[in-house]
């Protein structure tokens, strides 16, 4: 897995992680063809460009590890510009399970 899908699917996770990095994030939306830039007027806002939507989040400080509600805010965001993580496929039965679901020793 890319570095960029696993940030992304990082993100998407329930529950929602309070251990990712901002830097993450933005290496993330300008993979994806975006741009992050500090917003006018205050330092510690970040203006995000994607896809056509803007959103203002605060860059998180001290350190670079964003709280959970700025997760959950970066979520929206990514939904709203259309970029989810890629459906997982279904995992395929273990030799001699595959018909266990149709085969569970009752009778009809």
């Amino acid at each position: 897995m890319a570095k960029h899908d696993k940030t992304l699917a990082d993100i998407f996770e329930r529950p929602t992680r309070a251990d990712l990095r901002g830097s993450e994030f933005a290496g993330l939306v300008r993979n994806q063809g975006g741009t992050v830039e500090p917003a006018k007027g205050n330092g510690s806002r970040l203006l995000v460009k994607l896809n056509g939507h803007r959103a203002t989040f605060h860059r998180p400080h001290p350190g670079d590890i964003m709280a959970k509600v700025l997760v959950e805010d970066v979520r929206e965001f990514l939904e709203r510009a259309g970029v989810k993580p890629e459906a997982k496929a279904p995992r395929k039965a273990k030799k001699g399970q595959e018909n266990n679901e149709a085969n569970d020793g009752t009778d009809s």
